[in-house]
């Protein structure tokens, strides 16, 4: 593993005793956490599961590369050491990922697929019974929770030609938007406008 060193130590042996660090592949001066690097950056099936699971882009490592390698510095050691937890990403992703901590310590990991209750319709059903669960806890009490409609229950066209998107509830507006990479924040009635204009731009493209 390289040295890591600030770059005020590096600039004051370079003055100071003529050392030049920087020339030295063993030693770093960057300046960021060591232990923030994602190995094996990839995009995740929205279609399947939300949009912040599984990851961003497909590219190796999010920190600088470290001599014009694919890796940064902290992932090209591992992979020397045949210790890079998710593989290359040119190559087939590991059936049973691991994570060697400080301490030398093995972790398990498991892929998307590999778990359950990730993906967007079982974690739907799974709200959906927790607010029941809750409002039969209290015995009835009050009124019954809302049930919320999934997005692909949902006749977004039909709605939209008879001007009734605004009869969903908020939960079910911001799915349609997060779902189409669109804006999801603001008034019940902006996301209203915001899908109805995305829908009308759908059926003069089609």
């Amino acid at each position: 593993m390289p040295i890591y060193i600030s770059e005020d130590l590096q600039e004051y042996l370079k003055e100071n005793y003529e050392v030049d660090l920087s020339i030295d592949d063993n030693i770093s001066c960057k300046s960021y956490n060591i232990n923030c690097c994602h190995a094996r950056v990839w995009n995740s099936d929205t279609s399947c599961y939300p949009s912040n699971y599984g990851g961003y882009i497909n590219y190796q490592c999010n920190h600088p590369k470290f001599n014009e390698s694919d890796f940064c510095e902290v992932h090209k050691q591992k992979y020397l050491q045949n210790k890079l937890s998710f593989g290359r990403i040119d190559e087939p992703p590991p059936e049973e990922p691991f994570i060697e901590d400080s301490e030398g310590q093995i972790i398990r990991y498991y892929w998307l697929h590999q778990s359950e209750g990730m993906k967007k319709e079982e974690i739907f059903n799974k709200q959906e019974e927790e607010k029941q669960e809750k409002y039969n806890e209290k015995r009835g009490r009050g009124r019954p929770p809302s049930k919320k409609v999934y997005y692909n229950d949902i006749k977004w066209t039909e709605l939209y030609h008879n001007n009734e998107i605004n009869k969903l509830s908020l939960n079910s507006l911001k799915e349609y938007l997060e779902k189409h990479e669109l804006k999801y924040y603001g008034k019940k009635s902006e996301l209203v406008t915001r899908i109805s204009q995305h829908i009308e731009r759908q059926l003069e493209n089609s």
